[in-house]
């Protein structure tokens, strides 16, 4: 059984146990090497960079790891838009790389992460409005110092949102497959940095002229203490563009290098229905 017949031909289940299994086993490498080496291992190797200044509680764990599950089982259902595209001949999937090039193949990689990127600031704002948050955003919001287990912790209809883009991207776009694969990759390795707890970029990284446009750890961290500030995901653009930058940004992000941890958050997880 190839690919290109696990989306076109075999049963349905197939394609969303498939796509299920490659989300579970993802996960559990990008998401668990970094929770087991910082957070367990050598956790007081690197304390001096973690951004708050305790750990996060280890009893949140089940929560953040259930709701990812869920969130991996939501993703999944994207078999059947997918396979529904496939077979009314919407779909422009291809199969060899050789059709289109590999320049190309990259191309599309980075072009799904721009347009990502600019997908959740708008969405991520929208669930912000008080009425969304309270019915789906406050799951994620209930870590107010997360672990790298929370980076896919969301409510289901959440998850239909953030990844409701995919079906709509094979439609307009010709996308090889595994480009999709390097494009979620990257998408899951970036969330579970924000989700990290530790800051690991360099010392003056949001002053640079090119580095200066990812956001840190920093960055997402404070969004779960602060709520509503620092909505971006992969860069720093709309954060600047519509001023939702937290105002010490950069200088929470320096002194976290210089060792100065931010006070741990007053409660471990929020209440449901709370925005602030």
């Amino acid at each position: 059984m190839n690919l290109q017949s696990l989306i076109q031909d075999e049963p349905l289940w197939a394609l969303y146990l498939a796509m299920f299994v490659l989300q579970v086993a993802r996960y559990a490498l990008i998401a668990g090497v970094p929770y087991l080496y910082l957070h367990r291992w050598r956790s007081d190797d690197y304390a001096r960079v973690r951004i708050q200044s305790q750990p996060p509680p280890r009893r949140l764990l089940p929560q953040e790891i259930g709701y990812s599950l869920s969130t991996m089982a939501v993703f999944s259902l994207s078999a059947i838009p997918i396979r529904m595209a496939e077979n009314a001949g919407w779909s422009k999937l291809y199969f060899d790389a050789a059709d289109f090039g590999w320049p190309y193949f990259w191309f599309t990689v980075l072009g799904a992460i721009v347009v990502h990127d600019t997908y959740f600031y708008w969405t991520h704002r929208a669930l912000h409005f008080r009425p969304l948050f309270r019915a789906v955003h406050v799951v994620h919001h209930r870590y107010t110092n997360p672990s790298p287990w929370a980076a896919l912790s969301f409510h289901p209809l959440e998850g239909v949102v953030l990844f409701a883009v995919v079906p709509v991207m094979i439609v307009l776009v010709p996308l090889h497959p595994m480009s999709l694969v390097a494009f979620l990759t990257c998408m899951t390795a970036v969330s579970v940095i924000g989700h990290l707890g530790y800051e690991l970029y360099p010392s003056g990284t949001t002053r640079h002229p090119l580095l200066g446009w990812l956001n840190t750890a920093t960055h997402h961290n404070m969004h779960h203490r602060h709520v509503n500030c620092n909505f971006g995901l992969y860069f720093n653009f709309w954060d600047c563009v519509m001023g939702t930058n937290h105002p010490q940004y950069t200088q929470s992000f320096e002194e976290i290098k210089r060792g100065r941890a931010m006070a741990a958050a007053d409660v471990e997880a929020r209440p449901v229905g709370s925005e602030s």
